[in-house]
């Protein structure tokens, strides 16, 4: 667990990146999770099992999340695991954003994301980080969408 937080404070995460694991065990992992099911078989299912040899099936929801973090591993992305009720610093959020720290300033003084203080810092919830991004990422993808629009009914070489 790596802090995420200064002085220690109570939000960690597991961050694994791909060079933490090797080619050939991201490639069995790929192949493991990632490679359609046979033909006769229509579901495929994974089973843990602990030293002590007590096995039990991994339940479908969590193989999702798997695959996920295989799938962006396999990338060159790293992925972190965080608790959904975590509370960013700002400059996790930036890191988040893909912005600077003071952005991410500005817009929590403009209103644009909700916030709290933690003594005289500010923190951001993790789901109010994630609604903003994918909210700006939207609204990105509108504008967008309307330049192409136009370019085509200006007849404008792309």
């Amino acid at each position: 667990m790596v802090p995420l937080s200064p002085k220690g404070a109570n939000v960690t995460t597991d961050n694994i990146m791909p060079s933490d694991l090797g080619s050939p065990e991201l490639a069995r992992l790929r192949e493991m999770f990632l490679t359609p099911p046979s033909e006769n078989s229509t579901r495929r299912t994974f089973r843990l099992t602990s030293p002590e040899g007590d096995s039990f099936e991994v339940p479908p929801a969590l193989v999702c999340v798997i695959k996920s973090m295989i799938h962006t591993l396999s990338r060159g992305a790293g992925v972190a695991v965080l608790p959904i009720g975590a509370d960013l610093t700002t400059s996790q959020v930036a890191t988040l954003l893909g912005v600077s720290r003071p952005h991410v300033v500005k817009l929590l003084d403009e209103g644009a994301m909700p916030f709290h203080f933690a003594g005289s810092h500010r923190r951001v919830k993790l789901l109010d980080a994630l609604a903003f991004r994918r909210d700006r990422d939207e609204q990105a993808q509108r504008a967008l969408t309307e330049l192409e629009d136009i370019t085509v009914a200006l007849d404008l070489p792309r």
